[in-house]
């Protein structure tokens, strides 16, 4: 397409919005972190690609984005965003099909004039492989190859290719060839065509695989992307195995982002193969995990991945020289520039490019710019009811992040209700955070074999602390062939002082020889102490052997500002206490946008004692028993009163 010269009115505007900016007063970006300057060698309408570094930290949107001239005025641009590829389709106008030759000839009419680039066939048929070859003509009598060797085939798990792309053209007829030399004809009924809308074009991003893990039917690759908010067009899986076929799903964050079936088969030599994830969206995460169901198959070799990138453009009207662009501060509010509703005409303007810097460190940053208005402290409280204290040792005053150790989190109630960080007597509003992946820790294991139970295999784990909150186990063992179900349990005492097994987990696992998978199980209930017991029935097998067992414990954060310099302690460990309810949340975004400073735990104090184990003594409530005591004197008295009196 030749480029639309930059139209009069446009510069006008774009000219006059530059003129009319808001003018600087002393650091105007002083809460931002990052800047880099544009090079811009003629005056006039500018594009240049947004780097990936800028839009990795920049907010999702860009909603950051400062230009500034080199007289120091904030100037309007116009973002464009990605158009994705779209494909139109339509079933043919007419459909025809043939016997000859140990061949089905399909003849269809297209029905458009569109430039064609794929057409895709239907049938019936629930399995067949087969080879076809496709023409193109314009008057019926003459036909030009438009695609060959192709392989047609449908499998009963649903797998199938019937689409046969081609490059793109108009065409009045399409012919379809398909060989019936190797196996039965297959019937088929119809046919649509495809052609292109335009879009952004992608560009290559080269990716590395950096962990790769073989669990039980599926393998798991992660590859980091280098940096989050991309806008992602493909994932390409690169492997050399000539005959596959596997349903893949792709995750960001945890969540599904893009899913379907990779394939390649061949016939006679010739190939057919679908290696391409479709993704077509903006991507928050940093990191993608590809996860290949196997089922009963190998795995895959997989020899590497490659990814197509949407890139962000960036226009405005600009004279020659050097501006600067600013970004890193995520709590700022979206620029709202006339300008923006010119997107569309800009995008197809003829432009000069720019060179645009790395990024660097704004001299000017100050984080206390950066930081949101909070308002101030908390209400006053009342401590009498918590029975742990503990000192925060912060080094600095803004934003915060406050990690909960393993002590902690056994101590606090299990919704975490309880917390409250106190600064001369007022409570210092929080926003809690739990990130998804949890923390890891190996934990010692040694036999406890029941002499009344030989057949099974027991284990005694040693937690850290009592009442530490694990929510899975991770088990491995050297036995190369077992099929076991495993339990966890904990043993505790009851209020009546007698000893009871408190299940906390089950799990049945499987090994074979040469692929070893480690258990993962699921602990439903919080233990109370700090020793947990492992077993399983080996039937009339051998004993099966564990040889490690590591715990996940969740990552609990507490994010919250302070401009005091007065002492601040974290308080927990009140079964009665509700969950605090601050008006922090208005700026919650704001909050978890700005970069906190990482607080420290100091050592924990005991406010009173705590009986962490229901009748941990053996001996029952005290309580219990002062009843219990009333009770039997009030029946012997009774008793006294019924009997009769003896005469002497």
């Amino acid at each position: 397409m030749k480029p639309i010269p930059f139209p009069r009115f446009l510069s006008a505007a774009l000219g006059l919005l530059s003129t009319t900016s808001l003018v600087a007063v002393a650091d105007p970006h002083a809460a931002w972190q990052h800047v880099q300057s544009v090079e811009v060698s003629a005056s006039g309408l500018v594009r240049f690609e947004v780097p990936t570094g800028t839009i990795n930290v920049s907010a999702p949107r860009l909603d950051d984005l400062r230009l500034v001239s080199p007289q120091g005025v904030e100037t309007p641009y116009v973002i464009e965003w990605p158009q994705f590829e779209a494909v139109q389709a339509r079933p043919v106008a007419a459909f025809r099909s043939a016997l000859q030759d140990r061949s089905t000839v399909l003849e269809m009419d297209p029905g458009t004039d569109k430039a064609i680039h794929a057409v895709t066939l239907e049938t019936t048929a629930a399995s067949f492989i087969k080879a076809a070859a496709v023409e193109g003509s314009s008057d019926g009598t003459q036909w030009q190859p438009l695609a060959h060797d192709e392989v047609l085939f449908r499998q009963t798990n649903g797998t199938s290719r019937l689409r046969v792309p081609f490059t793109a053209g108009t065409w009045k007829y399409i012919r379809v060839t398909i060989s019936d030399d190797r196996s039965e004809a297959v019937a088929f009924t119809g046919a649509g065509v495809e052609w292109e809308q335009a879009g952004t074009k992608a560009t290559p991003l080269s990716l590395t695989v950096w962990k790769r893990e073989e669990l039980p039917g599926h393998t798991r690759l992660s590859v980091p992307l280098g940096a989050a908010n991309l806008w992602l067009a493909t994932l390409r899986v690169q492997t050399s195995e000539q005959v596959f076929s596997r349903h893949v799903n792709l995750l960001a964050n945890g969540r599904s982002i893009a899913s379907s079936t990779l394939f390649r088969v061949a016939l006679d030599g010739h190939e057919a193969a679908t290696l391409d994830l479709p993704i077509h969206a903006q991507v928050s995460a940093a990191e993608l995990v590809l996860d290949i169901e196997n089922g009963d198959s190998p795995p895959l070799k997989i020899d590497g991945v490659e990814a197509g990138r949407y890139p962000v453009m960036m226009a405005f009207h600009a004279d020659a020289g050097r501006w600067q662009l600013y970004t890193g501060s995520p709590g700022a509010h979206a620029p709202s520039y006339d300008v923006a509703a010119l997107s569309e005409q800009l995008r197809s303007a003829t432009s000069v490019n720019a060179e645009v810097s790395p990024l660097t460190p704004n001299p000017a940053f100050d984080k206390k710019a950066a930081l949101p208005e909070t308002g101030a402290s908390g209400a006053v409280i009342d401590l009498k009811g918590w029975s742990y204290r503990r000192p925060i040792a912060t080094g600095d005053r803004g934003v915060m992040q406050l990690e909960l150790d393993v002590q902690a989190l056994a101590h606090a109630s299990p919704w975490y209700s309880d917390l409250r960080l106190v600064q001369s007597g007022h409570q210092l509003p929080y926003l809690l955070r739990q990130t998804s992946k949890p923390h890891e820790l190996p934990v010692s294991i040694a036999p406890a074999a029941d002499a009344k139970r030989p057949a099974v295999s027991r284990w005694q784990l040693k937690l850290p602390v009592a009442g530490m909150p694990v929510t899975s186990m991770t088990i491995t063992s050297p036995t190369p062939l077992f099929s076991r179900s495993l339990t966890l349990s904990e043993s505790r005492r009851d209020s009546y002082g007698n000893s009871v097994s408190a299940f906390l987990g089950s799990a049945s696992w499987n090994q074979k020889p040469g692929a070893a998978t480690p258990l993962n199980m699921v602990v439903g209930d919080r233990a109370q102490g700090d020793t947990l017991f492992l077993e399983t029935d080996n039937g009339d097998n051998a004993p099966l052997q564990v040889d490690k067992v590591t715990v996940s414990y969740p990552v609990v954060q507490l994010l919250f500002k302070t401009t005091d310099s007065a002492p601040i302690q974290l308080y927990y460990g009140n079964s009665e206490a509700a969950a605090p309810r601050y008006d922090l949340t208005l700026v919650e975004t704001e909050i978890r946008a700005a970069t906190p400073v990482n607080a420290a735990l100091g050592s924990e104090e005991a406010l009173k004692p705590v009986n962490t184990v229901i009748g941990d003594s053996g001996k029952g409530s005290p309580w219990l028993w002062a009843v219990l005591a009333l009770v039997v004197g009030g029946l012997l008295w009774l008793v006294a009163k019924l009997l009769p009196k003896q005469e002497v």
